[in-house]
């Protein structure tokens, strides 16, 4: 499960937040269906930036996604990848 980490200056965890849609590139498995927290509220972090929100990989293509976040509170959303 690909997993995006917001960690502070202190080097504590702050927040971590699973992919919840399943891999574009290599498509889903046969049978495959999106896992069960795909709809569990988004977490956010209070930063000096504002509170933000973590949509790894190819989450923040889905704009309902991005739009929960911003609903949670979200101001600004942070998308790590692997490219």
């Amino acid at each position: 499960c690909q997993t995006g980490f917001l960690i502070d200056a202190a080097g504590e965890l702050r927040l971590a937040t699973p992919k919840r849609t399943p891999d574009l590139v290599a498509g889903p498995a046969d049978g495959a269906t999106l896992p069960p927290d795909v709809a569990a509220p988004f977490a956010v972090c209070p930063t000096p930036l504002g509170q933000v929100a973590v949509l790894p990989g190819e989450d923040v293509l889905f704009p309902q996604l991005v739009r929960a976040a911003t609903f949670a509170g979200a101001e600004v959303v942070l998308n790590p990848t692997v490219e």
